[in-house]
């Protein structure tokens, strides 16, 4: 049976998923020294974010680097195995810490869990939408609502901050340990925000050119 060019795509985005995560689980158990529950939760976050942040920095790493255009077609894959992965921490989190069990809704009510939540519901609209019969109903509208992800991806940046800035202030005054893996994932996010702002502001400036050749 031939293997179709999907598949492939899907076989390929699967292997480099398994190695990020063995690279990442193996960054974090050096981190917390242990095994536990934690290392595997923490991993999940840290695949997600670093999966989601490569399937949305592909549109600005393609537009400034061409070495990059022929990977721009694992977008999809990445985007989706990054969502199942921080599908899997919150899952996880919930064994973590009971009471986002016993306790409903109060647990909810502060604004990590709304922002977790905020993020969590964007990026489960996203990958609802990613399928091709989404494309056809929504239109020119599908990239834009593509485009929430980002939206979701700053909530996660500012829920890690309210969550562990303290730590990470500790961390840098004195760094004589690895930095936190949450950090270090915060700063690949900003980066990515980073790269959309500058693929924004180019793309707009080529369109005022093209605008003022086209009067011309």
């Amino acid at each position: 049976m031939k293997i179709t060019d999907n598949t492939w795509l899907w076989i390929r985005s699967i292997l480099f998923t398994l190695a990020m995560y063995g690279l990442l689980f193996a960054y974090v158990v050096a981190y917390q020294k242990r095994i536990t529950l934690a290392t595997f939760s923490e991993s999940f976050a840290f695949t997600g974010g670093i999966l989601i942040g490569l399937s949305f920095a592909l549109s600005g790493l393609t537009y400034f680097f061409n070495i990059w255009d022929s990977k721009l077609r694992y977008r999809k894959q990445l985007g989706l195995l990054g969502y199942y992965f921080a599908l899997a921490h919150s899952l996880t989190l919930l064994w973590r810490f009971p009471r986002y069990i016993q306790e409903i809704p109060q647990a909810y009510l502060n604004p990590e869990a709304l922002l977790g939540l905020t993020a969590m519901a964007i990026w489960t609209f996203m990958a609802i939408i990613s399928a091709n019969w989404a494309m056809r109903v929504l239109g020119r509208n599908w990239r834009r609502a593509l485009r929430l992800g980002y939206i979701a991806y700053g909530l996660l940046v500012i829920r890690a901050y309210l969550i562990l800035g303290d730590t990470w202030r500790e961390w840098l005054s004195d760094p004589v340990t690895l930095p936190h893996p949450r950090l270090l994932l915060t700063c690949f996010a900003l980066a990515v925000i980073l790269l959309r702002v500058l693929l924004e502001v180019a793309l707009r400036r080529k369109k005022k050119t093209v605008a003022k050749v086209t009067r011309i």
